[in-house]
């Protein structure tokens, strides 16, 4: 990103596991045999402007519907524990869908 244009707020990362705290980590119930995540970042203008921008980007498992719906659920659980009130919200990556 243009960083004369926009500032990151806040950032982290998520496993699409069931414990999603631990990066790399793997659920085997979900039947993915490759740990998963979700990268996120918050940004605002660097202009001052208060709006912001949330960017949430991921790349869903291609073997495992499974995996794929319950990973999609945990990001979507994710993103409405954040407020996001004055925010755009981009949702990108590999849904393998």
């Amino acid at each position: 990103y243009r960083t004369q244009r926009l500032r990151c707020l806040e950032t982290s990362n998520f496993a699409l596991s069931e414990t999603p705290e631990v990066l790399g980590s793997i659920t085997s119930e979900w039947e993915n045999p490759l740990p998963r995540m979700t990268s996120w970042a918050v940004f605002a203008s660097a202009t001052g402007e208060e709006q912001k921008i949330t960017v949430f980007n991921t790349h869903l498992d291609y073997r495992s519907a499974k995996a794929r719906e319950l990973g999609a659920r945990l990001i979507c659980d994710r993103i409405s524990h954040l407020n996001l009130t004055q925010s755009y919200l981009f949702l990108t990556g590999d849904f393998n869908a």
